[in-house]
């Protein structure tokens, strides 16, 4: 899919509330077919979830590219105070998380290390927040003459560890990213919460400082 296409189906949305569903692919080996059902079981939910509220669209699989890098998003949910990128990752076994944040997994009876999901959703993040720079104008109002722009929108994130897999956390770190797959949808609905709270108290749509606060979208984004 093109960028700029990308870009407006993610700005001019309609009353549909599931935008993208995954795409078709065989997988070709254990570890594919595993991580394919892990993103099959998480649109499922996100979909019970979601289909019905108006205030949410989601998009599942998409794939962003930006002068010559990409990014592939398992899932992703707007809304108007903010965004949440949910990764979801096939655990069949165990995973263990120490207390520097990394991870490993058990693979034959034997711990191996494993690159870190928080760190992969993160910079996953961070490439949106970039894309999304350069189509401002089809997601937000001016301002008194001023364009906004998504430094101070709140991208959150969800890693969504299969509803079998085993997680070993660390006493010494707070890894409120992480969750089963059949929690993330209450985690999504706190962060939105949190979202409009921040919001209402301010009284206004935008807020150029903080990025708690948030900022809303125009309207012509979610209608």
């Amino acid at each position: 899919m093109a960028t700029h296409q990308t870009a407006t189906i993610l700005a001019t949305s309609k009353r549909k509330m599931i935008i993208k569903e995954l795409d078709q692919f065989v997988a070709e080996d254990k570890f594919a077919k595993a991580g394919k059902a892990a993103e099959e079981r998480m649109a499922h939910y996100l979909n019970r979830a979601f289909k019905n509220d108006e205030k949410v669209r989601v998009f599942n699989g998409i794939r962003l590219e930006k002068d010559q890098d990409a990014a592939q998003i398992d899932h992703l949910i707007l809304s108007q105070y903010g965004i949440i990128i949910v990764e979801s990752k096939s655990v069949t076994s165990e995973v263990y998380i120490n207390q520097h944040g990394e991870w490993s997994r058990k693979f034959d009876g034997k711990l191996r290390g494993m690159p870190s999901p928080v760190l992969q959703a993160k910079r996953q993040g961070e490439f949106l927040r970039e894309f999304l720079n350069d189509y401002t104008e089809l997601f937000f109002r001016k301002v008194l003459g001023f364009q906004l722009n998504f430094e101070a929108m709140p991208i959150d994130l969800i890693v969504a560890i299969s509803d079998d897999g085993i997680v070993h956390r660390s006493d010494e770190i707070l890894l409120e990213e992480v969750h089963k797959a059949e929690r993330v949808c209450d985690r999504i609905h706190t962060i939105l919460e949190k979202y409009r709270k921040a919001n209402s108290l301010l009284g206004f749509n935008f807020s150029l400082n903080t990025r708690e606060t948030g900022c809303q979208f125009s309207e012509a984004a979610l209608s």
